[in-house]
């Protein structure tokens, strides 16, 4: 290395002295201002031709040149290959970060979450309340209700006095079958968590509360069917005295008349006794469908009736009396059809005038103000525009929707970052490395302790707040992006360890660069691999293979970043991006995109 470091330097001086020559023959011959020189007499040998010799002397400085990025190239892969011995032993096998939601506050909104609740939830608040949780796919929604969950359970564990104790619902709407309505559906969800809270003696407490309601509902049928029971009784304690010595006429007349009470014991009692016991088993979350067996409008209605009668059987046995609450959050809502969303809004009217019940519901608001518009043409007299759709379902949900809560866009993601990247540095999992046995087949051994270096920790902070500031990304691209990223890593690890070549060897803090660029400037950086591959100088920089106005016929006008994003890979050599563009090719499509 050391050999080329004094070869560097040679070279430089030359390249120094050649450019002072040039700049010599320049001076001499075309710096005299000479109004009568004439140039075809003054060099009429081509030997002495000032252009011919200064262009020798750029051809020589030229080879020098390339041989000094040569050679610094060459360095800079046995700097890395030395480097990579360390690093390779320090990574572990990272785990990738889930998508489901969180628990934990990464972005600040924990505040607001914790004092929305505290006063939804307050004896003297006068429910039902709903509340909407809007903002873009990937906003982190389903986290905030989780926030929102968590301090439910904090305020039920403490007891506070002004509080009501509160129950928790969760409906996901993407579960939804069609088949069955909605409002049934959320029913059945309320139904479940009952079940689980109460168990067997919870469903008995129901099935006694809907009996005393039936009972004092219809007094004369039980009084008619206790007096049939009664009358069977008798008659079968009757003719089954051996004692008796009627006639036969008798017999037959009693045995006759008796029949008859027999029959509707059977018929009214002891069946319908039968198939309640059977009814009985079944959850009484599946028991809600029942009741939706047929599409005949009347009888919807009347289903419609049983259910929200049900529903409030549910809450005077489950909540009411005990000053207990019920909060049903219901999530992924933006991810039904536009039929189904209309519909849901619809089901809501079912529990607006129900006490005791608070519904969060957590949805993309533009999405769910298009079905709503698309599901209610009959308001409208033309097609309306876009933007007439997002009003009119602006003013469709302010009739049901009593607290909006827009989540607002993040704009610092260091603390969010750090998170994800402790959870891909799980020190749960053994962390591990990839290592070529004898036998060829690859293992993974022997323990490090992280995914990322601190270095490529810092740039993918960096260039990920440097983005976000320019165009706006969600928690869930981030997240995505991070976990691709770990992958990536693990797969350079691997492809470096089964390489000895040093020029094969992918500098991952580079590729880091390189990704971020090709990830957000897909059709700028297709592009601009072409014009690099196609230039033939594998040891060059982007900066040294493109000026400025190449550059300007890379960009790609809808790519607003790909300008001023240059700057994080200018100093990648052509021969690293082919290497890099092989890697990040699987995870990002470039061309036609």
């Amino acid at each position: 290395m050391e050999d080329k470091i004094n070869k560097i330097s040679k070279n430089e001086n030359e390249i120094k002295e050649i450019e002072e020559k040039i700049n010599e023959i320049f001076h001499n011959y075309y710096g005299i201002e000479d109004e009568e020189w004439d140039l075809e007499r003054e060099f009429h040998n081509l030997n002495n031709d000032p252009e011919f010799i200064a262009n020798n002397l750029e051809n020589e400085k030229k080879k020098l040149l390339i041989e000094n990025r040569r050679l610094r190239s060459e360095i800079e892969q046995e700097q890395f290959d030395k480097q990579f011995e360390i690093l390779s032993k320090s990574f572990k096998s990272g785990l990738m970060a889930s998508d489901n939601e969180s628990y934990k506050d990464t972005l600040s909104r924990e505040l607001y979450a914790k004092v929305i609740i505290r006063h939804i939830v307050r004896k003297d608040v006068e429910t039902p309340i709903n509340i909407g949780v809007f903002g873009d796919w990937g906003e982190g929604k389903s986290s905030f209700l989780n926030l929102m969950i968590k301090e439910i359970g904090y305020l039920n564990s403490k007891r506070f006095e002004h509080i009501s104790f509160t129950h928790v619902v969760r409906y996901d709407a993407s579960e939804y079958d069609e088949i069955n309505k909605i409002w049934a559906s959320i029913l059945s969800a309320l139904f479940k968590e009952f079940e689980s809270k109460r168990s067997f003696w919870g469903k008995i407490q129901y099935a006694y509360y809907n009996f005393i309601q039936s009972f004092k509902q219809n007094i004369l049928k039980y009084l008619i069917n206790g007096t049939i029971l009664v009358l069977s009784i008798l008659w079968l304690w009757f003719i089954s005295k051996p004692e008796n010595t009627f006639i036969d006429i008798r017999e037959n007349i009693i045995t006759m008349v008796g029949i008859i009470p027999l029959i509707l014991f059977i018929t009214n009692i002891f069946i319908p006794f039968i198939k309640q016991q059977l009814e009985f088993l079944k959850p009484l979350s599946s028991r809600v469908f029942s009741l939706m067996k047929t599409p005949d409008y009347k009888k919807e209605l009347g289903a419609r009736e049983n259910i929200k009668s049900n529903l409030n059987d549910l809450l005077n046995v489950w909540t009411r009396g005990k000053n207990e609450r019920i909060v049903i959050f219901i999530d992924e809502l933006d991810r039904c059809s536009e039929k189904t969303i209309s519909e849901f809004f619809n089901a809501l009217q079912l529990l607006l005038s129900v006490k005791g019940i608070t519904v969060v519901l957590s949805v993309n608001y533009k999405t769910v103000c298009y079905a709503l518009a698309n599901n209610n043409k009959h308001y409208f007299e033309r097609e309306i525009t876009r933007d007439e759709k997002i009003q009119f379902g602006v003013d469709y949900l302010k009739k049901y929707i009593n607290i909006p809560i827009h989540l607002p866009q993040t704009r610092n993601y260091e603390e969010y970052i750090m998170d994800i990247i402790d959870k891909v540095n799980n020190d749960k999992d053994e962390p591990m490395r990839e290592k070529k046995s004898k036998g060829g087949q690859d293992t993974l051994t022997k323990k490090g302790t992280k995914v990322f270096e601190q270095k490529e920790v810092y740039v993918i902070k960096y260039i990920l707040d440097w983005i976000n500031k320019q165009e706006y990304l969600t928690p869930r691209e981030v997240k995505n992006i991070i976990n691709i990223l770990v992958i990536l890593k693990e797969i350079i690890i691997i492809k470096n360890n089964k390489t000895n070549n040093k020029k094969e060897k992918i500098e991952n803090l580079k590729f880091i660069k390189w990704f971020f660029y090709q990830y957000f400037n897909r059709l700028t950086a297709s592009k601009l691999a072409i014009e690099l591959i196609n230039s033939k100088e594998e040891y060059n920089t982007i900066k040294e293979t493109l000026d400025e106005q190449k550059l300007d016929h890379v960009y790609n006008e809808n790519e607003k970043m790909a300008k001023s994003m240059i700057d994080f890979i200018k100093d990648i050599r052509v021969q690293e991006l082919v290497l890099f563009k092989e890697v990040s090719d699987w995870f990002i499509k470039i061309d036609n995109y």
